[in-house]
């Protein structure tokens, strides 16, 4: 019998990029002045990495303006007794996203640096006699940016006598006569 050979084609692309690898690694792997194919050594190289810390995972998100939630007199009408100088009306007030509040009243302030919800007594000076004096007092939320409250008025009254020498009282003074 006769034996049969197999013969398998190789496509002439694939030949080339065979020989063109084959010939690449003979003559990176040969020694120096040698270019011989057959000449092929295994070789290992290293490679000195740097390991770069990640930084940690940060969400950025954006701040709001600070708001104010609430803000309020109480009382918003203060009588003042005779003779009495002062008044104590109690300012409230919350906010959201604020860092801190101050409170403004006739263009100068009343208080700063206040936490963002709190209270904070102001004294006001009682007028004459038979008059009513109004202020008008905001609040301005610091924060990512600043908010300013729409202003409050708080009146501050001192009756005129009433002929036994005594005005009304509602209770926050003095009450000598």
């Amino acid at each position: 019998m006769v034996a049969r050979r197999r013969i398998e084609r190789i496509g002439v692309g694939a030949l080339g990029v065979g020989l063109g690898v084959g010939a690449t690694v003979g003559l990176l792997t040969a020694g120096p002045g040698t270019a011989s194919p057959r000449s092929a050594r295994s070789t290992t190289s290293s490679v000195a990495t740097t390991t770069v810390p990640s930084s940690p995972n940060t969400t950025t998100v954006a701040a709001s303006a600070p708001t104010v939630i609430d803000f309020y007199a109480s009382p918003t009408s203060a009588v003042c007794a005779r003779d009495q100088q002062q008044v104590r009306v109690v300012l409230v007030w919350s906010t959201r996203d604020a860092a801190s509040v101050s409170l403004e009243a006739a263009g100068g302030t009343l208080a700063d640096a206040q936490p963002p919800t709190g209270t904070y007594p102001v004294p006001f000076d009682c007028p004459a006699a038979g008059v009513t004096t109004r202020q008008e007092v905001t609040l301005i939320a610091t924060g990512q940016g600043t908010t300013p409250s729409t202003p409050i008025a708080v009146a501050i009254t001192t009756p005129s006598s009433n002929g036994n020498g005594h005005g009304p009282h509602d209770g926050s003074g003095d009450t000598s006569g």
